[in-house]
């Protein structure tokens, strides 16, 4: 399950985690920054592109036993159609409402 956070100022916050909510060992959590941008070259109005430079990093808390699981996943670039995102707002995050988009949503996805 990826959940991503669109700030205005063009900087992403995104997570990566099973899609099962269970605390088993084999439970891990990812986590990057990186920018995104609009209108992607032959893309529809609706994506954007997610550049992650530094590749998303294994949370400490999230310390798994498997060792198939590597500490971190590589930078990576790749596009979003937001139409195909679940938007749900948290109001428990603490974030500014700059940091959310017009309708006060996050995009998860």
């Amino acid at each position: 399950l990826g959940t991503l956070h669109l700030s205005r100022s063009g900087l992403v916050r995104y997570g990566l985690r099973p899609q099962t909510s269970s605390s088993t060992s084999s439970s891990w959590h990812y986590l990057g920054e990186g920018c995104w941008q609009v209108l992607p070259t032959n893309g529809a109005p609706t994506e954007v592109v997610i550049e992650l430079r530094q590749g998303l990093r294994l949370q400490p808390s999230s310390c798994p036993d498997d060792p198939e699981v590597p500490s971190a996943l590589p930078p990576r670039i790749f596009s979003i159609d937001l139409r195909d995102a679940i938007r749900v707002v948290d109001r428990s995050m603490d974030c500014d409402e700059e940091d959310l988009d017009d309708s006060g949503d996050e995009a998860e996805g």
